[in-house]
């Protein structure tokens, strides 16, 4: 029986593939270079879902790169970012999050928030939230708990918390550091068990073969 995770990880193989294709086509045809960066956003965010974090810090710096170049589209330079981000934080490269962070930070004063607010998909602004949070955790607890605050709100509204992936593992592990980092372990605790939980729902019959 195919297990959520293992169809994550289908849908990884078949956006690595979708990449690989684009990335040829669009060396020859300029005209297809919105379509490969794009395919390329997908492909880091569908690696996040899976945790194959050293595979997406190998082209999630190049989608935002090409997003970059294409500022009329600031959903997919905010989606690239925040993702690229998360890579990072979950790689423990929390200085190298907060100067991304920093960077879209500043992209966002110029655009305004509320022109972009409406079109950001939930997990974009949950991989953003989530990475904050990683990188404040070691300076500023309080700041990392309401970021943390921020996500599992986000996760829950969305509805992203039955989803069988790694997006509510990732969460609810953050959530468990900042309840520690804040001098409440019981509160940790109970967001560890629930990563658990989250965790063992997402490889069903899988068991510890697949990632995490």
């Amino acid at each position: 029986m195919t297990t959520p995770i293992e169809l994550a990880e289908r849908t990884r193989r078949e956006q690595f593939s979708t990449v690989k294709r684009l990335r040829v086509l669009a060396t020859s045809d300029p005209g297809r270079g919105d379509e490969f960066a794009n395919a390329l956003v997908r492909l880091t965010g569908a690696r996040l879902l899976v945790l194959d974090l050293p595979d997406a810090a190998s082209d999630a710096p190049e989608s935002v790169l090409l997003a970059a170049r294409s500022p009329a589209d600031a959903t997919r330079f905010f989606t690239a970012s925040a993702l690229l981000a998360a890579v990072q934080a979950g790689l423990g490269q929390e200085e190298a999050a907060a100067r991304t962070l920093a960077g879209v930070d500043g992209w966002l004063q110029q655009l305004g928030r509320l022109q972009l607010r409406e079109h950001l998909d939930a997990t974009a602004v949950i991989w953003s939230l989530v990475a904050r949070a990683r990188s404040l955790l070691a300076t500023d607890v309080a700041r990392a708990n309401a970021c943390a605050d921020a996500a599992a709100h986000r996760l829950y509204a969305a509805g992203l918390d039955a989803t069988p992936d790694y997006v509510s593992v990732s969460v609810q592990l953050l959530l468990a550091d900042c309840r520690w980092a804040g001098g409440l372990p019981d509160q940790a605790l109970a967001h560890h068990r629930l990563a658990l939980s989250a965790y063992r729902k997402a490889v069903g019959e899988a068991g510890g073969r697949l990632r995490p």
